[in-house]
């Protein structure tokens, strides 16, 4: 039973992290994703999971190792819910996603260095005095 419950919490750090660092990454990211949230809140949850996950997991794993007393169907679907994690990570794209989110993020920093640089961008350039050629 305990690995069952290793691989799920395992599972779900692994979900979590995917989702986190897609937020993260987007240009136009969420408020839950601000690098302050990232930092005190969903980094210590991720390590949680994924923590208590391998702890609930390495007594059962070290029975297996020694006895060879493991109940089959625990072997089962614990291997089963990893498996879907890894299909599921797959499913998610990430680097493709990662490589469109920065693209869009040099696409959107070009155009403030353009923004910057272009005569006529500074509103207190309206107001200066221009010489006559």
């Amino acid at each position: 039973m305990r690995l069952i419950l290793g691989a799920s919490l395992i599972s779900s750090g692994v979900f979590t992290l995917c989702i986190v660092m897609l937020a993260a990454r987007n240009p136009r990211k969420p408020a839950w994703a601000s690098e302050r949230w990232v930092a005190n809140c969903h980094s210590i949850i991720i390590l949680m999971f994924l923590s208590f996950g391998l702890f609930c997991m390495l007594p059962d794993l070290f029975k297996l190792a020694t006895d060879g007393m493991t109940d089959p169907l625990s072997i089962l679907a614990s291997a089963g819910i990893l498996l879907a994690t890894i299909v599921g990570v797959k499913a998610l794209k990430l680097k493709k996603r990662l490589a469109v989110y920065e693209a869009q993020a040099a696409a959107i920093d070009m155009t403030r260095k353009v923004a910057a640089v272009s005569p006529g961008s500074d509103p207190a350039q309206e107001y200066l005095p221009h010489k006559a050629a």
